[in-house]
């Protein structure tokens, strides 16, 4: 028009735009980026505070409008909004026509309406250097900058060209957003929902940057591409020596997609091909949170690991492992763990992991040096629930390891709970409390089984000690397993204190074990050098111990010490056997290859149902606690059964006559009281039986009790019945090939004391 300024007409429009950047009306505004959207437009023409968040992490644009009502979004002091949209100074357009832009219309706000660039850009007159990035600022033909105008305080990689769409490779836009993000004042990089394919290689990762948080919409899932080959990691540092702090990862999903990937050559040990989910190693203050990594491939999901580490949390997040489909060397399974941990001060709490048998997924978690929390955690088929391990070679030597592992849930497992002491350090201070855990060893066969151990390895690297370790109240199930396997004996056990290293100073107190194939807890080393010492075993419950039939029998047992044990304390535990055909063989073994210095096992109860074990073996130095009992009864003789012990005592309850009575009589020699008649027996020939040649085959086994005192015919020696099932009943002497007798009891040898006097 003629009347306008030479200012008025350098800012036109070109005609051949205007149909397509007219402005747009009232209702067509609302429909394409609701009333919120607009008030937001008006930010760039209006002096005032940001107006409210787009959809992002804080909930949707139409969130925050209509749950809220319009007139919390805007302030008293702006004009209406009704009054705004009737101005039509909010202009529609593409990205590609906004760059077309040869002329500009002052103070307009151009709408970009590209599917996920959506967003409102205002000219900048006082930039003419800034480069187009394509997410926060354009660039036209006739150089304009335009900038967008930001709704949120979040930074979205679909502005800088992130598909989201499954194809192509989102990495070099997602790390545009990021790089934005870290030299701007919005510190958080967001994805919204989509699938965002990336293709990560051995020199190319998301680099992160300090202080940022990058974070997605439900349904964000960050996917490795088919055949990705080698990688390193998703996310990393710079460079595995490049230092980074304050980042938090949390709400997206990652999918390794490990089973689509044949061309990798994945191998433990060797970097460069780990394919980490995320990978730090100089760092502090580190947190992933609420992420599904669904599923994982790599040696770790996450590995927090570094000599100059500190302050790292993994919470709240899912972890299932289907292992990648290109592994060196021909194999089918490599070490692997989904969170890695070797740095001070972190924790992992409320995390899930889970594992198909047949996948192979060796640790849900591994914790090196502390101090560290390991609360509240799931695991399902990982073959071991955590591994504690003292300091590596590469972390600072603090001279303990104050870890706790408690109220976790380890399910379907080999190995429970490990303490790894590596040579030259110790495992200190650690409490492992309050776990659940169930051991596969029927649906899982290995060579090994353990609910909480100590690890023992013949090799040098992990001789290391162990020094004030607490395990108390967990609970430990094993499934019966009936089936002959090639397993390692000696390392089978529900609770293993039995490594290399020496071992001091060490609770085991509350634990409820039950169907343990071999030894419910295993204490010392067979003919190894190092020592235990200050041991204290009390007030466990042992269901079902040594009932594997296809174990070293010797084993096979309830409490298993060996070695170089001082002051060693088993006493006031509980052990039982609820078959109705015992499945146990003793209650105790003790081997005598070390020296056993102060060593107590007392005050334990045994309660078979079957009434006892077969063997109750025992070393010299070893205090049975065999304990003595009281009876009482109206008649002297015992005129029915009654099996006593060294001892004990036996009070009258009956008449007493002055003269001639006696408070009681004390036994001297054990023995039964009764009759028994016409029970004969035959030894067993079925050498397959463990313990055959004491087992007697009779013919009525009526009111025969374990702990009876019996006489053999033939046998000189006094046996006594060490258990008793059906017909067949175990005595505590071998028995001569062929042997047949008939059976009777043994009575004891009482002396009286008390003597009632005659009164005065």
């Amino acid at each position: 028009m003629s009347d306008q300024s030479s200012s008025e007409r350098e800012h036109e429009e070109p005609k051949e735009n205007a149909a397509r950047e007219q402005p747009i009306s009232r209702r067509k505004l609302l429909a394409s980026f609701g009333a919120a959207g607009a008030a937001l437009a008006a930010e760039g023409l209006f002096p005032g505070t940001l107006l409210g968040k787009g959809a992002g992490p804080g909930g949707s644009v139409t969130d925050a409008v209509y749950a809220n009502s319009e007139s919390r979004l805007l302030p008293p002091d702006l004009p209406d909004l009704q009054e705004l949209l009737k101005l039509n100074i909010v202009v529609t357009t593409t990205m590609t026509d906004l760059r077309a832009l040869r002329k500009n219309r002052r103070n307009a706000v151009y709408f970009i309406t590209d599917p996920g660039h959506e967003g409102h850009f205002v000219y900048d007159p006082s930039d003419t250097a800034a480069a187009d990035n394509t997410g926060t600022v354009l660039v036209s033909t006739a150089g304009f900058r335009f900038k967008r105008v930001s709704e949120s305080d979040y930074i979205n990689v679909k502005w800088f060209g992130a598909r989201g769409d499954g194809s192509g490779d989102d990495i070099p836009f997602i790390q545009k957003a990021i790089d934005y993000a870290a030299a701007s004042s919005i510190r958080t990089v967001y994805f919204p929902a989509g699938t965002y394919q990336i293709a990560p290689a051995t020199d190319k990762r998301i680099v992160l940057r300090s202080n940022l948080h990058v974070t997605g919409e439900r349904g964000a899932v960050l996917k490795v591409k088919p055949d990705a080959g080698d990688y390193d990691t998703i996310f990393g540092a710079e460079t595995n020596t490049a230092f980074i702090e304050h980042v938090t990862i949390s709400s997206l999903t990652i999918d390794q997609n490990g089973a689509a990937n044949t061309t990798s050559k994945i191998k433990a040990g060797v970097s460069g091909i780990s394919q980490y989910a995320v990978a730090l190693y100089s760092f502090q203050d580190i947190v992933v949170d609420s992420v599904n990594f669904d599923s994982t491939s790599g040696i770790n999901a996450v590995t927090l690991n570094g000599k100059d580490a500190r302050n790292a949390v993994v919470r709240n997040c899912y972890f299932r492992f289907v292992r990648t489909a290109g592994i060196a060397d021909g194999k089918t399974n490599y070490d692997n763990s989904a969170v890695y941990f070797n740095c001070e001060n972190h924790a992992a709490f409320g995390n899930m992991f889970h594992s198909d048998f047949a996948q192979g997924g060796r640790g849900a978690m591994e914790s090196h040096n502390g101090p560290a929390v390991i609360h509240g955690n799931v695991s399902v088929g990982y073959q071991t629930g955590v591994n504690i391990v003292s300091r590596s070679t590469t972390s600072a030597d603090r001279g303990v390891s104050d870890i706790t592992v408690s109220g976790n849930t380890f399910s379907k497992a080999c190995l429970g709970i490990r303490l790894w002491s590596i040579t030259g350090t110790t495992v200190r201070n650690v409490t492992i409390s309050g776990n659940t855990i169930s051991i596969a060893n029927k649906d899982r066969p290995e060579v090994e089984w353990q609910g909480i151990s100590m690890v023992f390895e013949n090799g040098a690297n992990l001789a290391g000690d162990y020094d004030t370790i607490n395990i108390v109240g967990n609970s430990v199930l094993f499934q019966v397993d009936t089936v002959a396997r090639t397993i390692s004996n000696s390392t089978i056990y529900a609770i293993g204190i039995s490594p290399k290293g020496n071992v001091r100073n060490v609770t085991v107190t509350g634990n409820v074990v039950t169907n343990a194939p071999v030894a419910g807890i295993k204490i010392g080393l067979f003919q190894q050098p190092n020592k235990f010492e200050n041991v204290i075993v009390t007030g466990n419950t042992f269901v079902n111990p040594g009932i594997y039939q296809h174990g070293v029998r010797d084993y096979c047992t309830a409490f298993f010490l060996v070695g170089n044990l001082t002051n060693v304390v088993v006493e006031d535990n509980t052990v039982s056997d609820t078959f109705d055909t015992l499945q146990g063989n003793q209650s105790y073994f003790t081997d005598g290859s070390g020296e056993l210095v102060n060593v107590s096992l007392k005050n334990n109860r045994f309660l078979p149902k079957q009434g006892g074990y077969r063997n109750s073996n025992a070393a010299a130095a070893v205090d049975t606690g065999t304990k003595t009992a009281t009876h009482y009864c109206d008649t002297m003789p015992v005129t029915g059964k009654l099996s006593v012990n060294v001892g004990d005592i036996i009070v009258n309850t009956g008449p007493l006559t002055p003269g001639t009575s006696y408070h009681g009589h004390r036994v001297v020699s054990g023995g039964t009281f009764g009759t028994l008649a016409g029970v004969t027996g035959t030894r067993e020939t079925n050498d397959k039986i463990s313990g055959y040649k004491q087992i007697l085959n009779l013919n009525d086994s009526t009111g025969l009790k374990v702990g009876d005192y019996i006489r053999l015919t033939g046998i000189a020696r006094t046996n006594r019945i060490l258990y008793l099932s059906g017909k067949a009943v175990m005595v505590d002497t071998a028995l001569p090939d062929g042997y047949s007798g008939t059976l009777s009891y043994v009575a004891p040898v009482v002396r009286p004391f008390g003597k009632i006097e005659n009164e005065s």
